[in-house]
């Protein structure tokens, strides 16, 4: 599955894990990596089957712009709750997001 972060104002940018020593062609992201793409603490919620969304849990309280793209994603995923997602958010395979 390719990964993609998903902007506020609905634009999705590709993502890849940034290559490491002795790993130029990662497959999974670090936690650092989720934070720096979320914008802050990285929490990670089930689409559906094999598929994950990492976003700031206090993107809200940041004073992030919503995302509503992200909250339509959630609500097609089965999710009769969402809440309220502000910041960019990542979309990737669950098994790409490390521990």
């Amino acid at each position: 599955m390719k990964a993609y972060v998903l902007k506020s104002d609905g634009r999705k940018e590709e993502a890849r894990p940034r290559p490491r020593p002795g790993d130029p062609n990662p497959r999974v992201f670090s936690v650092e990596e989720t934070q720096d793409m979320v914008g802050g603490y990285a929490s990670v919620t089930p689409l559906v089957e094999g598929v994950v969304m990492v976003y700031d849990a206090d993107g809200m309280y940041k004073e992030r712009v919503f995302n509503p793209a992200a909250v339509e994603l959630l609500r097609k995923c089965g999710n009769e709750k969402p809440g309220l997602i502000a910041g960019p958010v990542l979309v990737c395979g669950s098994d790409m997001v490390g521990d």
